[in-house]
């Protein structure tokens, strides 16, 4: 029941992530860098759910008003800071590099810090350090062997819509012996069964 904001809203990822809460008529905060994506993205949600509820902002100060806030930016940089999240918040970090930093947890113990876009791949050997647990890999990497393993030669680069969105996610959920979401971890340690 409570808001959503999406940081880089405007981009693939973020575009994806809104027109799935849209659809599940979550109130949404959108900000992104080039504020005319974000307006453009409001009218296409509002044209395929006209009672949604959106607010467009270019001050992460107003994601203090939500319960969640989702980063998917294309930043090489720490975006998201203690001011920006309201108490007991849940941050779900899809970025490469990360646009949150471990110290976001000494200054807010009350803030939830998740690595979003984290895919486990069992059985899966990488060969090589990607920078997460053995037999784990980012959900862009897991989106092209979902595809490979369908015989599908195309890609999803640029905006994506709720059909391939979807799509995936189906993919996802037929071939979960080999992909699922990974259990919630920050910055590579697990925060076990139960989040305090």
């Amino acid at each position: 029941k409570g808001k959503v904001a999406i940081v880089g809203a405007g981009g693939s990822v973020g575009r994806g992530v809104c027109l799935l809460l849209a659809e599940e008529k979550v109130p949404l905060i959108l900000a992104d860098r080039v504020e005319s994506k974000v307006k453009s993205l409001e009218e296409e949600i509002k044209s395929i759910f006209p009672n949604s509820e959106i607010e467009i902002t270019n001050n992460l100060v107003d994601f203090q008003k939500a319960e969640v806030v989702i980063v998917a930016t294309s930043a090489t940089n720490r975006i998201i800071e203690s001011e920006h999240l309201k108490k007991r918040a849940i941050v779900y970090d899809i970025t490469q590099p990360r646009n949150t930093s471990p110290d976001l947890f000494e200054q807010r113990k009350d803030v939830i810090l998740i690595d979003g876009g984290v895919i486990e791949t069992p059985g899966v050997n990488y060969t090589m350090d990607i920078g997460l647990r053995k037999e784990q890999t980012y959900a862009c990497m897991a989106e092209t062997m979902l595809l490979a393993l369908e015989g599908k030669n195309v890609n999803h680069i640029g905006n994506t819509t709720l059909e391939k969105t979807k799509e995936m996610l189906a993919l996802m959920e037929k071939h979960n012996q080999y992909f699922r979401i990974a259990p919630f971890q920050s910055f590579g340690t697990s925060y076990g069964k139960d989040l305090k």
